[in-house]
C-alpha cells in the first residue's frame, strides 16, 4: 500500500481499479466502464490512473438494484466472450443447465448476457469487431452443446429464421437448445431471411413449427405486420404452428404464438408434441 492510501479499512481509502474490481466481484474492465458511465465516481492520479473511494464502492454494492446485478453477470460473460474463451463458455453453459434444471431455464438465465452484449456494443464499450468475436464465440459454444444432445430417429421439425432485415440470431440459438432438449430437429434458414424465401420453404417442407425472430430496433411495426400476414397465411394452409419471437413490435394475432420466456416456449413444445 502506497502513501496515497488512507488504509485498507478506511471508508475514504483509495483503491486501484484491480482492487476495486476484486471487492466488487467484477472484472477490471467492468470497473472502468462503471466509472466511464458515471455509475461510480473515480479520481485520477497524476499519471491518469483511476482510483476509487472504498466507501463509495461499498455504498454502490449495498444499493445495487436487480437490473444492475444482471448487468454485472452479463458483463462477466461478455468479458470471456470477447476474449474468445470457447471452452470456458461451454463449461459455463453446462454449469448453468445444472443449476436451472433445464435448457429452457438456462436460456432464461442467459437473457441478461444478451442484454449486456447489446448494451456494450451500443454504448461503445466494445468495438464492432469485439462484438462480432463475442457473438461468434457464443454461437460456437451453443452449437457444440446442441451437438452433444441426443435426437430421435424421426423427430419433429422446427424451422428457425430471423425476419427480413434482422441479423441477430443469438436468441434463436438459445431456442434451439430448448428444441434439442425435447429432441426436435432444427431447420435453419439463417438470419435476414427474405420473406418470400421463407414462405416458399414453408410451402414445400415438412414442418411442425416455424419460429421467426425480430429485435426491437430492426424492423418497423408496419413491416412486421406485413411479414406476419404472409407467414400466417402459409402456416394456416400447411397446418404449422407459427411463433413470433424476440422483442420486436410484432402485431397481436390469434393464429400465432407469442412467448415471453424460454420456459413458456418449452411448454408450447410439450403441447404441440
Amino acid at each position: 500500500m502506497t502513501t496515497e492510501y488512507a488504509g485498507p479499512l478506511a471508508a475514504d481509502s483509495l483503491l486501484s481499479t484491480s482492487e476495486a474490481a476484486r471487492l466488487a466481484g467484477v472484472t477490471p474492465s467492468t470497473m472502468k466502464r462503471w466509472a466511464d458511465e458515471g455509475i461510480i465516481d473515480c479520481e485520477r492520479t497524476a499519471g491518469g490512473h483511476r482510483r476509487f473511494r472504498r466507501g463509495a464502492l461499498e455504498r454502490l454494492l449495498r444499493q445495487v438494484s436487480a437490473p444492475v446485478t444482471h448487468n454485472v453477470v452479463g458483463d462477466q460473460w461478455v468479458e470471456a466472450l470477447v476474449e474468445g474463451a470457447h471452452h470456458t463458455t461451454v463449461s459455463r453453459l453446462f454449469e448453468l443447465r445444472q443449476q436451472e434444471g433445464s435448457w429452457s431455464g438456462a436460456a432464461d438465465a442467459l437473457r441478461p448476457v444478451l442484454t449486456a452484449l447489446g448494451e456494450a456494443w451500443r454504448s461503445g464499450s466494445i468495438t464492432v469487431a469485439e462484438e462480432h468475436l463475442a457473438t461468434e464465440c457464443f454461437l460456437r459454444a451453443i452449437a457444440q452443446v446442441c451437438l452433444s444432445l441426443p435426437t430421435r430417429r424421426d423427430p419433429r421439425r422446427a424451422l428457425l429464421a430471423t425476419a427480413e432485415g434482422e441479423a441477430h440470431e443469438l436468441g434463436l440459438r438459445l431456442a434451439e437448445l430448448c428444441l434439442r432438449e425435447r429432441q426436435w430437429r432444427s431447420v435453419w434458414l439463417g438470419n435476414n431471411t427474405p420473406t418470400e424465401s421463407l414462405v416458399e420453404h414453408i410451402e414445400s417442407a415438412d414442418l411442425d413449427l416455424v419460429i421467426v425472430s425480430a429485435s426491437p430496433w430492426i424492423a418497423s411495426p408496419e413491416r412486421l405486420q406485413e411479414i406476419t400476414s404472409r407467414l400466417q397465411a402459409v402456416c394456416t394452409r400447411r397446418n404449422v404452428t407459427l411463433v413470433l419471437a424476440g422483442e420486436g413490435s410484432w402485431p397481436t394475432t390469434e393464429t400465432a404464438a407469442r412467448v415471453s420466456t424460454y420456459r413458456e416456449f418449452d411448454r408450447l413444445l410439450t403441447m404441440i408434441a
